[in-house]
């Protein structure tokens, strides 16, 4: 009888103890996935900052901290295009699911899938500065095609 290898499994989740569409919907697929461990090990990268006392996630959830997630925008984008593909590497990862415009943009090896759980920030004028508009607009459709799914 073969053993078929697990797949790995590791979710972008910054916010997953806050309130909100992103806490709600991060927590609800990370619950369900974890519902099947033996096809999935499943990773959870989350800020340095976070607490996991009210979340009840399975004990076979590996959390990955790191304190570079709630800093500026740019130095996030950086480190998700140069520390977390080496991390991902590392770790042997097989798919990345970043929630909240949060994928590496450089080609991986690992297939990437982008959840916007609200796109209305890049479809809708509201008041904001025209650069900012701008930069909506950019990461949307880039983060869109650098993603598999």
């Amino acid at each position: 009888m073969s053993v078929e290898k697990k797949i790995n499994i590791a979710f972008l989740a910054y916010s997953i103890d806050g309130i909100g569409g992103v806490y709600s919907y991060a927590r609800g697929l990370i619950l369900e996935i974890c519902r099947h461990p033996d096809l999935f090990n499943i990773y959870l990268i989350i800020s340095n900052t976070v607490k996991l006392e009210n979340i009840n996630l399975a004990s076979d959830v590996t959390v990955i901290r790191s304190a570079w997630i709630n800093k500026h925008f740019l130095i996030r984008f950086l480190w998700e295009n140069t520390f977390l593909p080496w991390l991902l590497k590392k770790k042997k990862i097989d798919i990345l699911h970043g929630m909240d415009y949060s994928i590496p943009l450089i080609p991986t090896v690992f297939k990437k899938i982008t959840t916007f759980h609200d796109a209305i920030l890049v479809t809708q004028f509201d008041g904001r500065p025209l650069i900012k508009n701008a930069i909506f607009r950019f990461l949307f459709k880039n983060y869109l095609k650098a993603s598999n799914i």
